[in-house]
């Protein structure tokens, strides 16, 4: 079954972008492996291969395989063209996570003082104004909270 498409195409347009990779002779595409890295620097998929937005990092490294492993002859710098940009709408997903975010925050608010107030009250004698306003504040946390889950 194929993944379900999540998002929702707003505009489409026309452009040229370049961009550069270095193709083995015998057809396999390099990739960078990282500082002290594993696994072979040479993969069959273009997908997982390194792909440099500009010409010269990617002639650096034809040059270098080149010079240090000229048995397998020299790579060939590929130019990548593509032309079609998609302009993706998350307005929905957005407001989403930020109705989330709140709604966890205001419950971290809301656990924060009924600690405050349980753990306060038994350890020292408080100030019955200030537990009466602790209180006030959870009723208003709590409001705030389930207006949000209506939303």
């Amino acid at each position: 079954m194929a993944a379900k498409e999540k998002f929702k195409v707003t505009k489409t347009e026309e452009i040229e972008l370049t961009f550069y990779a270095v193709r083995s002779k015998d057809g396999k595409w390099f990739r960078t492996k990282g500082y002290q890295g594993s696994g072979n620097s040479w993969v069959e998929d273009i997908a997982r291969a390194r792909i440099y937005a500009k010409p010269g990092p990617a002639m650096t490294q034809v040059t270098f395989w080149a010079k240090n492993y000229p048995q397998y002859g020299v790579p060939d710098l590929v130019r990548i063209k593509i032309g079609s940009v998609e302009y993706l709408d998350q307005s929905d997903e957005v407001k989403e996570r930020i109705l989330k975010q709140k709604r966890k925050k205001i419950a971290v608010e809301i656990s924060n003082s009924e600690y405050r107030i349980n753990n306060y009250i038994e350890k020292t004698k408080i100030d019955k104004n200030y537990v009466d306003r602790e209180k006030a504040n959870i009723e208003r946390l709590k409001k705030e909270l389930e207006e949000l889950k209506n939303q």
